[in-house]
């Protein structure tokens, strides 16, 4: 029993050590535990701390201060400036930019030459290539800094920034905006005018003139190396329209000008119906300025139209040269046939070695003019006028005025050359320019006046003036002559006896002092309120509603 006992101490005590031991081995584990932890929240917390140091050490805030226009072609290159904040921290600054699926381009600062920053300055211009069909990416830029020539991940802050690529409003393809059809009938270069010309479809449409045109500048062409050669020497421009296939379409000027326009075609073979148009029909053409055209031509010539054929012109004028070598040359028109002519006028010398010359229209039949202008001499054979050298039919002239000299042998006057009608009605006009005359004693009967040179039976001429000369330069001049040389159906035509030097005319004209054409009680049966008005004692009558710039007759 004493022996059992002892065994039952001996085992309890081995329980207690086993206990003891298992607790004291707890009691390490648990210690080693707790100290791997402290240990690890020390390393971790160090390691923040060393973060959050890095961090706010490598902050540099750049900015983007402008993103320089870009155009959406492959291959092109953007520009940015680029701006940021002192840095102190040492290192190598360097500018990246990436695409969307972050593909680095090469990147160019201008002050270095390449990505690379020069920390001396603050702000910066930054260029970089665009990949191919990369145009509408997004590109990111950020800057990366270097230390000790490593790029490590711990040492390396970005700061991104997302740039949208930006397009500019598309333009036109160049060669597309220069091309030789015209869009919507927009007349932008002489390649266009030309283009009218085309076929009948395209002579019949409608036009508008977008800009001022110089057949001498480069600019007023889509194509100069090909046409400005070809319109500005040897033959020069091909006229829009032809006697077979006339312009039958609207063109509108929109005031603008086409300037030096040049023909050179005495040649009968092509030298005929030339202008800017050379036979128009049915058409309107209107608020149109040609200058300093210069057309020399076999015959029928006009600076805006060679042959006008049921046309409405308005608002439209000429200046320069138009010569013919046989007949029919005008200042503006060469013939209008059944059409109408407004508010026109011409500068040019007009002059013809042979028949139907005009400062402003060659020839009318059928047709009307009001309210334009003629400036410009004029010189030709026969039927030679200031205004209008020849007209035929039922046609009428209403309101104005022409101030050119005219040079002939017969059928010549200030105002209009001859009117072989007896329908033609003139009304409220004047001419001041003078009429000189070759004598040439071929001619069985000369029809030479101031303001007219020959009119047939039953046309009308009311409420006109002139006061240009009559000279013969190769004769004593005559002095019968002041008005017209043969009677004219009408009243109230006066002439001006000192400055024409012609002490009577053909018919019932009333001749006046230059003293009594400055007063308008010497103009009976006039309408000096709503037609005519006059300065006084110091100039003619003018029209209200066209009015010469100086007055006539004024003294500057």
């Amino acid at each position: 029993m004493g022996k059992n006992k002892k065994n039952t101490l001996k085992k309890k005590s081995q329980i207690h050590l086993l206990m003891i031991g298992g607790l004291l081995l707890v009691a390490v584990i648990v210690l080693f535990a707790v100290l791997n932890i402290t240990k690890g929240t020390k390393e971790n917390i160090k390691d923040t701390e060393e973060g959050t140091k890095k961090s706010s050490s490598f902050i540099i805030s750049p900015n983007i201060v402008k993103l320089n226009p870009i155009t959406c072609n492959n291959n092109d290159s953007a520009t940015i400036d680029l701006s940021w904040n002192p840095i102190s921290e040492i290192g190598e600054y360097y500018v990246v930019v990436e695409t969307s699926d972050k593909k680095q381009l090469d990147v160019t600062v201008e002050s270095t030459g390449t990505n690379k920053l020069d920390l001396d300055k603050l702000d910066e211009k930054i260029s970089f290539g665009i990949p191919e069909n990369q145009c509408n990416d997004t590109f990111y830029v950020k800057i990366e800094v270097t230390k000790d020539n490593q790029k490590e991940e711990s040492l390396k802050k970005q700061v991104y920034f997302n740039v949208t690529h930006q397009t500019p409003p598309e333009e036109e393809d160049p060669e597309e905006e220069c091309s030789i059809i015209p869009k919507a009938g927009e007349i932008y270069y002489l390649e266009h005018l030309a283009y009218i010309d085309t076929n009948s479809d395209t002579l019949s449409g409608s036009y508008i003139l977008i800009r001022d045109l110089d057949f001498s500048n480069d600019d007023s062409y889509c194509q100069p190396e090909t046409y400005k050669e070809q319109w500005t020497n040897e033959n020069g421009w091909m006229v829009i329209g032809s006697f077979k296939i006339p312009f039958t379409g609207i063109f509108n000027g929109n005031n603008k000008k086409i300037k030096n326009l040049y023909i050179n075609r005495p040649a009968e073979e092509n030298g005929e119906y030339l202008g800017l148009f050379g036979h128009t029909r049915n058409a309107t053409i209107n608020n149109l300025k040609l200058e300093n055209v210069s057309i020399f031509g076999y015959k029928h010539a006009g600076a805006l139209s060679a042959f006008s054929e049921e046309t409405n012109i308005s608002n439209c004028s000429s200046s320069g040269s138009v010569s013919t070598i046989e007949k029919v040359a005008g200042g503006l028109i060469g013939v209008l046939d059944v059409g109408t002519v407004t508010n026109s006028y011409s500068n040019c010398n007009v002059s013809s070695e042979d028949n139907f010359t005009g400062g402003l229209i060659a020839t009318i039949f059928n047709g009307s003019l009001n309210n334009s202008f003629a400036t410009g001499n004029v010189s030709g054979i026969t039927e030679v006028g200031g205004l209008v050298g020849y007209i035929q039919g039922t046609s009428d002239i209403l309101n104005s005025y022409s101030i050119g000299n005219v040079n002939g042998q017969n059928s010549v006057g200030g105002f209009v050359g001859s009117v072989n009608s007896n329908n033609v009605t003139i009304i409220d006009s004047y001419s001041l320019g003078d009429v000189i005359i070759f004598f040439d004693s071929a001619y069985s009967s000369l029809y030479v006046g101031g303001f007219i040179g020959f009119i047939g039976n039953g046309s009308n001429i009311y409420t006109c003036y002139s006061t240009g000369r009559v000279i013969y330069s190769n004769e004593t001049d005559p002095t019968d002559k002041g008005f017209s040389t043969i009677g004219i159906t009408g009243y109230y035509n006066y002439w001006n006896k000192d400055t024409s030097l012609q002490l009577t005319s053909g018919g019932n004209e009333i001749g006046l002092t230059d003293s009594q054409m400055k007063n308008s009680s010497s103009f009976e049966g006039w309408d000096f309120e709503t037609v005519w008005a006059i300065d006084e004692g110091n100039s003619y009558p003018y029209l209200i509603d066209n009015p010469q710039d100086p007055l006539p007759g004024s003294i500057e």
